[in-house]
């Protein structure tokens, strides 16, 4: 999922003003979708991890941090934005920022990977 997010990305952070609306919506599409399948398995991921009497706390560790890095996130786009003097060179910087930030989870989920589920038993 997160390797389908940096693909939908990326062509939208290299295009800069020239982006056209089929480049930007088939790269959201993708935003999404890759969204959409890597949430799901980073919320599993973390409870599995975890003894079965602290999934509750695992799980609700994982929403607060969503939410949380859900609001740090709007603020920093919005101080990017802000902050550049055209709103695209601005909009090119985030999306860029994201690609990045999506590599590096996808790399870091691939470590992850080869841990085995606490036992339950």
């Amino acid at each position: 999922g997160l390797v389908i997010l940096a693909v939908g990305v990326l062509p939208i952070a290299l295009a800069g003003q020239d982006v056209s609306i089929p480049t930007l919506l088939a790269g959201l599409a993708l935003v999404g979708v890759g969204l959409g399948l890597a949430s799901p398995a980073l919320q599993t991921s973390g409870v599995e991890a975890v003894e079965s009497d602290q999934a509750g706390s695992a799980a609700g560790l994982y929403s607060t941090s969503r939410y949380l890095g859900s609001i740090t996130g709007s603020a920093i786009i919005g101080g990017i934005l802000g902050a550049s003097d055209m709103d695209v060179d601005g909009l090119s910087l985030v999306f860029l920022l994201s690609f990045v930030a999506a590599v590096v989870a996808a790399v870091v989920s691939l470590g992850l990977r080869g841990r085995a589920p606490v036992s339950t038993a």
